[in-house]
């Protein structure tokens, strides 16, 4: 059975009521944005998980990934973030990154993928699992970038995490994609899409509820993570996508009740 969580990125405001938020929506869990840096301010992240009932599903990372002189440090806190996720009981990190550096592109590839596999070395260390998240605007977002790292990293290292909108950014179409990469996809996130902008789930022009079909078809039992990057009124934003889940994809029940 999917899992339904909700992003942090794109809340304003207090973690505490972000969590308060997606809890009272129905969402069984929440996916971490800056978990490292919210730990670092002292922020208690396990008692508002235990307060609202929420899991903590995933944890996001991004960083460059290119540059030989800054990994060790970019190393060092991907440790830090999968320790402080692994102690919250989450065992995904989705990892972005490869910045784009104009003229460089070929060799920074190449740097890119080594560094993945490293990384998935460092999360399966900790009883992890990495899970690259291919991103417009970054290294690797196009169909053959996505497939170049796919062949070049080790497939028990690197898995993926399919986020729909940023597939179809970059070319890929999101249904065909998860059928083709579905022993490497660990993790979902559903994103719409209309006009360059990311949108509610169904005011886009992205094949949500297709690529909802799909994954039930195949036996998906991961989570699927809704997101929306940035909201005038996320609040509001987050009650839109989880109706959308209840009336366009027939969830009834967001949260996970075995029996």
């Amino acid at each position: 059975m999917m899992r339904f969580a909700y992003s942090t990125l794109g809340w304003h405001g207090p973690l505490r009521e972000t969590c308060h938020s997606i809890a009272e929506l129905g969402f069984e869990g929440i996916e971490m944005f800056q978990l490292l840096y919210l730990v670092e301010q002292g922020k208690d992240i396990r008692a508002m998980l235990k307060e609202f009932g929420l899991q903590l599903c995933a944890a996001y990372f991004g960083s460059a990934f290119v540059d030989d002189d800054v990994f060790p440090s970019e190393l060092a806190d991907v440790k830090a973030t999968v320790r402080a996720m692994t102690g919250l009981g989450a065992h995904i990190l989705i990892l972005g990154g490869g910045r784009v550096r104009r003229g460089r592109e070929d060799s920074d590839k190449m740097t890119f993928i080594r560094n993945l596999n490293t990384l998935g070395k460092v999360a399966r260390e900790y009883d992890a699992i990495l899970a690259f998240h291919p991103h417009m605007w970054t290294l690797i977002s196009s169909l053959a970038e996505i497939k170049k790292v796919m062949e070049a990293t080790d497939p028990e290292l690197v898995k993926l995490t399919a986020d729909t909108a940023h597939l179809a950014g970059g070319g890929a179409e999101p249904t065909a994609f998860l059928r083709e990469y579905r022993e490497r996809i660990v993790h979902v996130q559903f994103k719409d899409r209309k006009d360059h902008e990311f949108v509610e789930l169904g005011k886009g022009n992205l094949p949500i509820r297709e690529s909802y079909e799909v994954l039930a078809r195949q036996g998906y039992r991961g989570w699927v993570t809704v997101e929306l990057d940035a909201s005038e009124d996320p609040k509001a934003s987050a009650k839109a996508n989880a109706n959308y889940l209840r009336t366009q994809l027939g969830i009834e029940r967001l949260r996970f009740h075995p029996g």
